[in-house]
């Protein structure tokens, strides 16, 4: 089994190493790492639509309650938290207890929640694989950033997030801060990748990171129709002002007609 997280923590005075550790086959990594500013334009769907996942339709008002939502993937899929280690196939790793199944996924419960909140990490993980087949989280490693997700609590309270950065670590290399119920405000999604070593245990780690966003970005074809109407909008000033002036042009140049006019009768009379 790989390894899809790796984390040095103290505990009775020994250091131990946590790691999640899914049955898997190679899984591609990112093309490139990257990091994007927060309230970019949107990529893909926002998730107001229905979107298929997996032969069923999903919007982010419809998910129901501890569940994970990624439109441009089409995942959707349970997540149950968990702080408990178990035994990894990694000599001296313990390891998060992460779902067998790979369609379910599981949230650190010593990190932050699901909804609202200020500070720390929603850490949540899932398996790529298993030996039956691949995960939900298969195709994590296609996220460009800008793409919404959407999380629900037991509550059935919704959070919007947007896709900021991707990460790649050895395992065992995780972020430390990603335990975490402090610090900056984030979602991260984490899953295996990368190549596969001896024992058939993957070496690296896939993470998709977020920050929470209200109200929603707008979309590049909102952005776009807002600036064709400002475009308009500006255009139709132009030609209001425009017919103004013409209008004002007109009135005086029929005044200072009419002034001529009145000047040649005079003239005419005093004759």
């Amino acid at each position: 089994m790989g390894a899809i997280a790796a984390a040095l923590v103290l505990a009775a005075g020994l250091m131990l190493w946590k790691g999640l550790t899914p049955e898997s086959v190679e899984a591609p990594l990112p093309a490139a790492e990257f990091e994007i500013p927060a309230g970019a334009p949107v990529v893909g769907p926002t998730g107001d639509e229905p979107v298929d996942v997996g032969g069923d339709t999903m919007t982010a008002a419809d998910m129901g309650p501890d569940t994970l939502f990624i439109p441009q993937l089409g995942v959707y899929m349970p997540v149950e938290a968990d702080d408990s280690f178990v035994p990894s196939k990694y000599e001296g790793f313990d390891t998060l207890k992460v779902p067998s199944d790979a369609t379910h996924a599981v949230r650190f419960a010593g990190g932050a929640p699901m909804y609202g909140g200020q500070s720390g990490v929603t850490m949540i993980a899932s398996h790529v694989s298993t030996s039956t087949g691949w995960g939900a989280l298969r195709y994590l490693y296609q996220l460009t950033g800008g793409e919404m997700i959407y999380t629900k609590d037991s509550a059935g309270q919704l959070q919007s997030w947007q896709m900021t950065a991707m990460r790649v670590e050895d395992h065992t290399a995780f972020p430390q801060d990603y335990w975490s119920a402090e610090g900056a405000r984030q979602l991260v999604i984490t899953t295996c990748g990368g190549a596969v070593n001896a024992q058939r245990l993957f070496t690296q780690n896939i993470f998709a990171i977020a920050v929470p966003v209200d109200p929603l970005p707008k979309t590049a074809e909102q952005l776009l129709s807002e600036e064709v109407v400002t475009h308009l909008g500006d255009i139709a000033v132009r030609k209001h002002a425009e017919a103004t002036a013409a209008a004002e042009q007109a009135r005086l140049e029929a005044e200072a007609a009419a002034a001529a006019d009145d000047a040649s009768e005079d003239e005419e009379a005093a004759e």
